[in-house]
């Protein structure tokens, strides 16, 4: 820093890094941890046949899955925890391409999964995935009380809940023919279109974002308009 540029570089060092490049990326759906070893085994590709989106959630709690398996593998090691970046540990359980849990708990979970071959182990796919495998929590169906019973449009209120993974819409059907579908809505409205008069029947499914659901159904009645009466005067 003497203005004039001089060299004050009395010495170099050396260094030596290793990097691995992915022949194909990982899924929107997964992540992976890098291996610290050369030669070793790139992240296997992770999918699920019963909860292939980790942005959506899965009713079903026995999830499946399976990943590639390279030639000249000698170890997986696999583990299932609430935490998106373990690391599922340095014991091999098995050589397999495929496994599945059984009965789990609600909520998001992360499944880790790594390969060993002979230059050691490899790097770690994470893969998220949701359960909700209960239906929802409550679910109301209330007719709007009506002034005029001849009304030919009827009014009704909806009210789900679900503490999991949260309500998505109502399928309603009417007199068992026409099916309406809304996305879920705090205190949400349906009015029938004009009905003749007569006995009808709603029933509605609440339906959570795993596709778990609640029904309710509501019998009412569309009373006839009485037709007119002529009076004449009485001499």
């Amino acid at each position: 820093n003497d203005g004039q540029g001089t060299n004050i570089l009395s010495g170099l060092g050396s260094a030596k890094y290793n990097i691995n490049v992915p022949a194909v990326g990982p899924q929107a759906d997964e992540s992976s941890t890098p291996s610290e070893r050369a030669g070793a085994p790139l992240a296997p590709r992770v999918s699920s046949s019963n909860c292939p989106d980790s942005q959506k959630w899965c009713a079903n709690n026995d999830p499946h899955f399976s990943w590639n398996l390279p030639a000249g593998t000698i170890g997986v090691s696999i583990l299932g925890d609430r935490y998106p970046n373990t690391n599922p540990g340095q014991r091999s359980d098995g050589v397999m391409s495929s496994y599945t849990y059984k009965d789990t708990v609600d909520g998001v979970w992360y499944f880790h999964v790594k390969l060993r071959n002979s230059s050691g182990w490899g790097a770690i796919t994470h893969y998220k995935f949701q359960i909700d495998s209960i239906r929802p929590g409550s679910f109301v169906l209330t007719e709007t009380p009506r002034v005029d019973l001849t009304d030919q449009s009827v009014k009704f209120s909806l009210a789900a809940h679900d503490s999991t993974s949260g309500m998505d819409r109502y399928e309603i059907q009417l007199d068992n023919q026409e099916v309406y579908l809304i996305p879920y809505a705090d205190n949400a409205k349906f009015i029938t279109p004009a009905l003749e008069a007569g006995k009808h029947i709603l029933v509605v499914k609440a339906i959570d974002k795993a596709g778990n659901f609640l029904a309710d159904s509501a019998e009412f009645i569309v009373d006839p308009i009485e037709p007119p009466t002529m009076q004449y005067p009485i001499e």
